[in-house]
């Protein structure tokens, strides 16, 4: 296994997440100072940390590894991932949630009818 692209794309995927280190570690069960020895190639998970970021992440190991295929698993949904995500949040900030996706969704439909 070549090391660069796990540090690569291990705080690739972190950033995307738009997490920091420990908000990152958190979800993993794991310190902040863990994952910033993944992303300075200090240390790599081990084989149950792998599984784990796979299945509660929905990443796919190949990519994450080897940079082969897609970052997220095809096999679950985008929405399955959402959904682990939303669990987190109390109900006023899922109001908050929905209040801010629902003005996205109007101004997309805005610029959709503006072009039209």
């Amino acid at each position: 296994m070549d090391n660069k692209i796990f540090i690569k794309n291990i705080k690739y995927l972190r950033e995307y997440l738009n997490l920091t280190q420990t908000e990152f570690g958190e979800k993993l069960g794991k310190r902040y100072n863990t994952i910033q020895n993944w992303e300075r190639g200090r240390s790599v998970p081990d084989n149950t940390t792998k599984e784990h970021i796979k299945n509660t992440l929905n990443v796919n190991l190949d990519w994450l590894f080897y940079d082969n295929g897609e970052m997220f698993l095809k096999s679950s949904s985008r929405y399955d991932f959402l959904l682990k995500m939303l669990d987190d949040f109390s109900d006023e900030e899922l109001a908050e949630i929905i209040k801010t996706t629902q003005a996205m969704v109007d101004k997309k439909n805005n610029k959709i009818e503006n072009v039209g």
